[in-house]
């Protein structure tokens, strides 16, 4: 019934959308903040993409490695979508 996973959330009158982090583009962070819709991926346990994905602008990443964030400056990283 849906092909966009943005008209599902929608229709289901929720705020959140949850995917696996490789799913996930910068236009899917665009999309989801323009209908108001937090995008929190998981899981990611890399530096690197954790800071990749920061960029991107999601709303919140998790991780097996929370210690990741501690080595991470970021205060410091710009995100691509406000």
């Amino acid at each position: 019934k849906h092909k966009n996973p943005i008209d599902f959330i929608k229709s289901l009158n929720s705020i959140y959308l949850l995917p696996f982090y490789k799913f996930v583009h910068l236009k899917d962070v665009e999309d989801a903040h323009k209908n108001k819709i937090k995008l929190l991926v998981w899981t990611i346990n890399n530096e690197k993409e954790i800071k990749d994905y920061y960029e991107k602008g999601v709303d919140g990443i998790a991780t097996d490695f929370p210690n990741l964030f501690k080595v991470i400056d970021i205060k410091n990283l710009k995100t691509k979508v406000g």
